[in-house]
C-alpha cells in the first residue's frame, strides 16, 4: 500500500488553496464624508497625489497642482466643488476640478485623458478617483477606461452619471453621495497607465476630476496568509 509523505498532502493543500482563491475586483467604490474616513494616509506609499485646484494637505498627506510622472488633456478648470462638499481638508480637496471643454462643445465620443507613469513592472497599485455631484440637471454619463498596458488587450471600464451617485455599480449611494472609485491594477514593464474619460451623454456635460492618488496596494490579510502558505508548502517540497 502506498503511503502519501505528509509534506506532499501540505503542499497539495497549499496549491489547491491558492488556486481557489476568489480575484478581487478591479473597480471598487467607497463613500466617504470626512478626512477620517478619506482613505488618505500618511502611513501609505503614494506615487502620484493630484489636486488641480490645490494643492490641498489631508491627513498629513500633501497633494500637488503637478505631480511628476503625469499628464492631463484636459482643456478646462473651475474652482467649484461639488454640491455636497464635505467639511474638513477633503472639502479642500474637493474644492475645484478640470473637465474637458467649457460649454456646450462636448459630443458623445469626446474624451480627455489622464496618464500616471513611473511606475514600477509587477507591483500592484490603487488608482483613486475622487467624485462628487455638480448638478441635478445635466446627465454626466461618462465612460471611464483604465488601460494598464498601452496597446495590449488589458483594459477595463465603467459607465457611471457623476450627477447621479444612485446608480454606481453595486452600490446603495445617495443621489450626491461623495466617493472614490479605486482601480486595483498591477503596472506592466514599459508602460504608464493611461485613464480616459469619455462622454456618454447627450448633455455635452463631461467628467470633473477633483483629484486622485496612486499607491501601492496592500495584499488583503487572508491573500498575503495563503501566499505564506505556498511558500512554506514550496520550502518543505525543496528539503524533501
Amino acid at each position: 500500500m502506498k503511503l502519501n509523505h505528509p509534506n506532499k498532502t501540505f503542499l497539495t493543500l497549499a496549491v489547491c488553496a491558492l488556486i481557489s482563491m476568489p480575484a478581487n475586483a478591479t473597480i471598487s467604490y467607497l463613500a466617504i464624508t470626512n478626512d477620517a474616513d478619506s482613505g488618505i494616509s500618511n502611513t501609505k506609499t503614494y506615487t502620484h497625489l493630484y489636486d488641480p485646484n490645490g494643492p490641498a494637505t489631508v491627513n498629513g498627506v500633501a497633494f500637488t497642482t503637478s505631480p511628476a510622472n503625469f499628464s492631463e488633456t484636459a482643456a478646462a478648470s473651475n474652482g467649484g466643488s461639488p454640491n455636497n462638499n464635505p467639511a474638513g481638508n477633503l472639502g479642500t480637496l474637493m474644492q475645484g476640478f478640470i473637465f474637458a471643454t467649457p460649454g456646450n462643445v462636448n459630443p458623445p465620443g469626446s474624451s480627455y485623458t489622464m496618464t500616471i507613469g513611473g511606475l514600477t513592472a509587477g507591483t500592484t497599485y490603487d488608482l483613486r478617483i475622487y467624485s462628487g455631484r455638480w448638478d441635478t440637471v445635466a446627465d454626466r454619463s461618462t465612460v471611464i477606461t483604465f488601460d494598464p498596458d498601452g496597446v495590449g488587450a488589458i483594459s477595463d471600464s465603467v459607465t457611471i452619471n457623476q450627477n447621479n451617485a444612485t446608480i454606481v455599480p453595486g452600490e446603495s449611494f445617495t443621489s450626491d453621495e461623495i466617493y472614490y472609485i479605486n482601480y486595483n491594477y498591477t503596472a506592466v514593464t514599459g508602460e504608464d497607465l493611461v485613464v480616459d474619460f469619455e462622454v456618454a451623454n447627450t448633455d455635452a456635460a463631461t467628467w470633473h476630476l477633483y483629484a486622485m492618488t496612486n499607491e501601492v496596494a496592500v495584499p488583503e490579510p487572508s491573500t498575503t496568509a495563503l501566499l505564506g502558505l505556498g511558500g512554506l508548502a514550496l520550502l518543505l517540497r525543496r528539503r524533501k
